[in-house]
């Protein structure tokens, strides 16, 4: 009878050890199941992340296209030379954060952005100088010649985001 009890306690055991294994499976298959998931949702995030970026920076490059062609009007106006200054720094902004919050753009892309920043720069430049001495730019062709440049190169970079 002892005997018949120790081969029971041994078959527990075994069954135990049975049971024990499939439980450690299980649940090891639902960690790795749990991970999946965990990094799907990631790239999905990233995804989202991504594509929320590309529709700020073509919503700010309409923006900036938008206020220089603004500006373009303004020149031909020739009346509000004192606002043009702070109307170009507002756009330099504009370009300095595309540029630098869009680390996907193509070196091609970052130098038109870069052009665009430069010309306007020197624009503004001119347009203070001529505010200070109370004279009005020559040039307003030039400028508007090379702010339609700066615009369709900005046009045909947002197409390629």
């Amino acid at each position: 009878m002892l005997l018949d009890l120790n081969a029971w306690g041994s078959w527990a055991s075994i069954i135990g050890l049975i049971l024990t294994l499939i439980g450690f499976g299980i649940t090891f298959y639902g960690v790795w199941k749990t991970k999946n998931a965990a990094q799907q949702a990631n790239n999905a995030v990233s995804q989202v992340k991504n594509e929320l970026v590309k529709l700020n920076t073509i919503s700010d490059i309409s923006t900036a296209i938008s206020q220089l062609e603004g500006i373009k009007s303004l020149h031909q106006e020739g009346n509000s030379w004192r606002l043009l200054p702070e109307k170009y720094a507002a756009i330099k902004k504009i370009l300095i954060s595309i540029r630098e919050m869009n680390p996907n753009l193509s070196r091609k892309q970052k130098s038109k952005i870069q052009a665009a920043i430069t010309n306007l720069t020197s624009i503004q430049n001119d347009i203070e100088k001529c505010n200070l001495s109370k004279t009005e730019p020559t040039n307003v062709s030039d400028m508007n010649a090379a702010l339609t440049a700066n615009i369709d190169d900005l046009f045909a970079g947002s197409v390629l985001i």
